[in-house]
């Protein structure tokens, strides 16, 4: 009996343990978050400073293959060669839709390094003039270039058949990595996205599709940078082409509407999430569309498609012969060749390395109201 009772009292240690070590590091995180979000909060409404993004938006359009918006069809199925029975899997409702990065062009340590160059002027572009000297849309800006850039350089070294939830989302996710400095203080995209971004911004749910997660079932990437004057206008656009697309919002008969499972990931900014949602995709919602949502009693969040958002899809080559109904996918290996070979010439390398040269900060011009000396 005594040694029971002293085994019962060890369990209940250890357990009293993990729950303080846990409240522990919630409360760690959470004023983590507080002081980032009033660290990189400070802004300057006036400001007439603004950034310049030519080296990663000549980037971007050399290498991001763009579908256009969804037209809500359905891939056919991948029938198998003869000789093998191993078929790759895909989701038929998504495998049409969303832009591709051309990942394959940066397999050399020197197209992989301008991908860094770009990455290392934005994170230490604070160093040269602290953020609290741009206004909120240069700022906004600034953290969706420097959190899409970050991801694209990690995403080059990643095979394109990694399990993309786990190496996102799992117990060691790369987006809770601390691997930027920033003005000082060490930062995941995470704190970017959730830290940051969230409460200084959370009354725009738009933001939410400016964060380029690598698959084809997340808001797509641009084929060129933010900016703080149109940074706005871009995510609108971005949330439009996501929320009609399947890979955004599907009905279902029976009052159920299926969406995209970001929106439960990104549930901080609808807070009542069946109200809140709705509202939102009102607004975005194409017009023959918007009855279908105006009736839905219920939202769930369970459309997903992890494929790795390179130029095949992320799916692996069993000798299928695929079959997609769609001319344009069809066409893919063709566009990226002939349209998308990035640096082809040695000029275009050239200036890319000339663009790099430059600071990223724009001084800005002095204008002289009307009325003023």
């Amino acid at each position: 009996m005594r040694i029971h009772f002293a085994q019962e009292s060890r369990v209940k240690h250890i357990a009293i343990s993990a729950l303080l070590v846990g409240f522990v590091s919630f409360t760690s995180a959470q004023a983590e978050s507080e002081q980032l979000s009033v660290t990189f909060g400070a802004h300057s409404p006036d400001s007439t400073y603004k950034i310049g993004y030519e080296d990663y938006d000549l980037l971007l359009k050399q290498n991001v293959v763009d579908l256009g918006r969804s037209f809500r069809q359905k891939a056919k199925r991948i029938v198998a060669r003869t000789g093998t029975r191993l078929k790759a899997r895909r989701n038929l409702q998504t495998a049409l839709e969303g832009n591709r990065f051309f990942f394959q062009n940066f397999k050399t340590a020197e197209k992989k390094q301008l991908l860094t160059t770009v990455r290392v002027s934005l994170e230490t572009l604070p160093n040269e003039l602290s953020l609290k000297e741009f206004n909120k849309n240069v700022q906004l800006a600034y953290w969706l270039n420097l959190y899409n850039v970050t991801l694209l350089e990690n995403l080059v070294n990643v095979n394109a058949y990694t399990n993309m939830e786990d190496y996102l989302y799992g117990d060691d996710a790369f987006l809770d990595k601390k691997i930027l400095t920033v003005g000082g203080k060490k930062l995941s995209l995470n704190n970017i996205q959730y830290d940051i971004v969230l409460p200084n911004y959370g009354n725009d749910s738009n933001v939410m599709y400016g964060f380029f997660q690598g698959v084809i079932g997340g808001p797509n990437l641009r084929n060129e940078a933010y900016t703080g004057a149109n940074a706005s206008s871009q995510l609108k656009e971005n949330g439009q082409e996501f929320v009609n697309s399947n890979r955004g919002t599907l009905n279902n008969s029976g009052g159920t509407f299926r969406v995209s499972n970001i929106y439960q990931r990104n549930q901080n900014w609808f807070l009542d999430f069946n109200k809140d949602l709705k509202n939102h995709l009102l607004e975005l919602v194409d017009a023959n569309d918007r009855q279908q949502v105006r009736d839905a009693k219920e939202f769930k969040a369970n459309i997903k498609d992890m494929s790795f958002a390179n130029l095949n899809g992320g799916f692996q080559d069993f000798g299928e012969r695929a079959v997609t109904g769609r001319a344009q996918m069809g066409s893919l290996k063709r566009q990226s060749i002939s349209q998308y070979m990035s640096f082809a010439s040695k000029g275009e390398l050239q200036l890319f390395r000339d663009l790099m040269m430059n600071s990223h900060i724009q001084r800005p011009k002095v204008v002289r109201l009307k009325g003023t000396k």
